[in-house]
């Protein structure tokens, strides 16, 4: 039989549901942010199209399919806490697929 994996998760994580329309944004705002010693360029334009084409390849931009919860809360020892860490949780309601985005930064 397999072993058991322990993964020490707050019950609470600190998420909150959000409107599945702000996801691309939020995350085109980490793009364009670069982390904690990047220096935003440009416009945004090519944040926001990453962004976009994220959302197209999971969920083909069905927003109004898709449930997003985020926190920034480090919920999990793969963490930082830090100002960086961030986790969108979306589900695709239709195809039933359930998608983990964590991002964190160190020094």
């Amino acid at each position: 039989m397999g072993q058991s994996v322990s993964c020490p998760i707050s019950a609470a994580g600190g998420f909150k549901m959000e409107s599945s329309f702000l996801f691309d944004g939020q995350l085109a705002q980490r793009l364009y942010m670069g982390g904690a010693y990047g220096q935003p360029r440009g416009d945004g334009k090519v944040s926001k199209e990453l962004a976009i084409g994220f959302c197209d390849a999971l969920f083909e931009q069905r927003f109004s399919e898709v449930h997003f919860f985020s926190s920034y809360d480090a919920w999990t020892p793969w963490f930082h806490q830090i100002a960086w860490d961030w986790t969108a949780i979306l589900f695709d309601l239709r195809k039933r697929l359930l998608w983990i985005l964590a991002v964190t930064d160190t020094d």
